[in-house]
């Protein structure tokens, strides 16, 4: 797209530009002009070594895929961090739907003003998208979901800003559960996605547990002057799989992703919805009825759990709720036969200018 980047002290190797020299220490850009540069150092401050075109404009639905530089303008990778997707430009509106997918994590850099009346939707959802940068490579393990003939374990949630749930035991307790991981460490101090929920134990002859929900995905809002958002960011997990049969232990909830702001003059979010919260844990299986997966998060009430799987199988458990605000997901529900997943825990939402989310529904807080 013709613009060259510079992310403070490190650049991607690979990248389809001149890398500049390193900038000083004292954080002004190397040719004596830092107005260029943009966010916070190391690892959430990004400078462009010319100016970017004047617009990026999202009016209609569109779908941006930040694997290829198509749709960014760079792929930088910052200090101790993960490659972005870099979109730039002066102004940015995004006024419809932009939907992201890809392996990496979105930075909306506009050097004047970031408009938001619409959507963007780093978000995972069940069996039909991972957000850009989901499933971080950083996120702490749980133990797994133990097989058991009678009835699998179900497998723990996803935990990042909080802990996911843990699972359920499997064949009336007697199976081993999986657990969630640690919650990480906050601040996190590097853009990244949500983490995975676990998969279920194996039920009888080998029925397949269900597979863990994707976490959510992850988007850096950055403005040089002002950021008003009257829409939504969406950056929440994915429900967790149901077990299919035979008394399959079912997937843990995704947790939540991570969406983080920094705006150089002001922000105005009084009416918008930011979230980043966690999917629900599939429902255990029985011998024979069709179970039911983790619910994903509704956008449009955001500050109510995403159900865990629930009511399709007699005899397995219920999946545990996501988890919303500053909670943790909620842990799987023991029964007769499989074990329900854990609720998958909260994402990460930060602020790094001296703002407040001020009238915005926020969950978690940052």
């Amino acid at each position: 797209m013709g613009v060259l980047v510079r992310v403070v002290l490190v650049l991607c190797a690979g990248c389809s530009f001149t890398p500049p020299t390193a900038a000083p220490d004292d954080g002004s850009d190397s040719d004596g002009d830092s107005s260029r540069c943009f966010g916070v150092a190391p690892s959430f401050q990004f400078c462009l070594t010319e100016d970017p075109p004047d617009t990026f404009s999202v009016g209609t639905p569109t779908t941006l895929d930040t694997s290829t530089t198509t749709d960014c303008t760079a792929l930088p990778t910052p200090p101790a961090g993960v490659t972005v997707c870099l979109r730039a430009a002066k102004t940015i509106t995004i006024s419809s739907t932009l939907l992201v997918t890809g392996p990496n994590p979105l930075v909306l850099l506009a050097t004047e003003a970031l408009t938001i009346p619409g959507i963007i939707d780093v978000s995972s959802k069940h069996g039909a998208q991972t957000g850009a940068g989901a499933n971080a490579t950083a996120c702490n393990s749980g133990t797994p979901a133990t097989v058991g003939a009678n009835g699998g374990g179900g497998a723990g949630g996803g935990s990042f800003g909080t802990k996911g749930g843990d699972g359920a035991r499997g064949d009336d307790g007697n199976i081993p559960n999986g657990t969630a991981g640690a919650a990480a460490s906050l601040p996190v101090g590097l853009l990244r996605g949500g983490c995975k929920g676990g998969t279920g134990g194996n039920g009888a002859a080998g029925a397949q547990g269900g597979g863990g929900g994707d976490g959510g995905g992850a988007v850096y809002l950055l403005s040089g002057g002002a950021i008003n958002i009257s829409g939504k960011i969406l950056a929440s997990g994915a429900g967790g799989s149901e077990g299919v049969n035979s008394r399959a232990g079912a997937g843990g909830g995704g947790s939540g992703g991570m969406i983080v702001l920094f705006a150089g003059t002001t922000m105005n979010v009084a009416t918008a919805t930011i979230v980043a919260t966690g999917g629900g844990g599939g429902e255990g299986a029985d011998n024979s009825n069709p179970c039911d997966p983790g619910d994903d998060p509704d956008p449009d009430l955001p500050l109510v759990p995403a159900l865990g799987g629930q009511g399709g199988c007699g005899a397995g458990g219920n999946g545990g709720n996501g988890a919303v605000a500053i909670t943790e997901g909620a842990p799987g529900v023991q029964a007769g036969d499989a074990g329900g997943g854990g609720g998958g825990g909260g994402g990460v939402i930060r602020v790094l200018s001296t703002h407040q989310l001020t009238g915005a529904t926020v969950s978690p807080p940052p």
